[in-house]
């Protein structure tokens, strides 16, 4: 088993929520209108 430090699990933490808040709310519209590619 991977052990992350204490700083790692902190990054990842900080990058999840800033997808969940920026991101997830708006990657449905932005693949719907064309502005993401869909591959």
């Amino acid at each position: 088993m991977v052990a992350f430090t204490e700083e790692y699990t902190a990054f990842r933490r900080s990058v999840r929520t800033f997808v969940e808040r920026e991101i997830d709310p708006y990657v449905d519209a932005w693949e719907r209108d064309g502005r993401l590619p869909t591959h």
